[in-house]
């Protein structure tokens, strides 16, 4: 039994005895021809809708976690990136200050004492500067090193001077950064 036929079955047996009299009894198609007659079962949209409406309340809650939580790691990701950069980009500025202060500091005393000392605490710091520094100012920098190769610490102190000048119009260390730590610890 199809679904209609036990719907017309519950609305004959509840419907008054009267009311059953007077309707005519349905007739019985012959099976050729019930087998025609496509069967019709109507559908109950109410039934749909609620179970749709069911099925995205239970997804949503869940999906919506889902997205969020992407978004979020997105968002983390980025940020420690940014973070990262900042970190490297700090070392690097500090490390800067930290090498020309020393190159300056060394070159320094050296033009002060030509002594064996004071000429290879120079040298030590004369190889890194030339990574710091802009290449506008290695002729500056190749002068000073020739200088005092050659003994000459006036023409040293004459380059030094006019470096320390123009790294001064330059930002060797950041705004936010104190003053520079002494590196000849006294």
């Amino acid at each position: 039994m199809n679904l209609f036929s036990l719907r017309s079955l519950f609305l004959l047996l509840a419907a008054p005895v009267e009311l059953a009299e007077a309707t005519p009894a349905p007739t019985v198609l012959p099976v050729a021809e019930a087998a025609a007659v496509p069967a019709v079962s109507p559908v109950d949209w109410s039934l749909i809708i609620a179970v749709a409406a069911l099925a995205f309340s239970l997804v949503s809650p869940v999906l919506s976690a889902w997205i969020t939580g992407r978004y979020q790691l997105k968002l983390k990701r980025l940020e420690l990136r940014h973070e990262a950069a900042l970190r490297q980009q700090q070392f690097y500025d500090e490390h800067r200050a930290q090498v020309i202060e020393t190159y300056i500091t060394t070159a320094g005393a050296a033009i002060r004492d030509l002594t064996f000392q004071s000429l290879n605490a120079f040298g030590q710091s004369a190889g890194e500067i030339y990574l710091y520094l802009p290449e506008k100012l290695w002729p500056l920098v190749e002068a000073i090193n020739e200088d005092l190769t050659a003994h000459n610490a006036a023409g040293a102190e004459a380059s030094l001077t006019a470096l320390c000048k123009k790294l001064s119009a330059e930002n060797v260390r950041p705004n936010d950064q104190g003053e520079p730590k002494r590196v000849d610890n006294k």
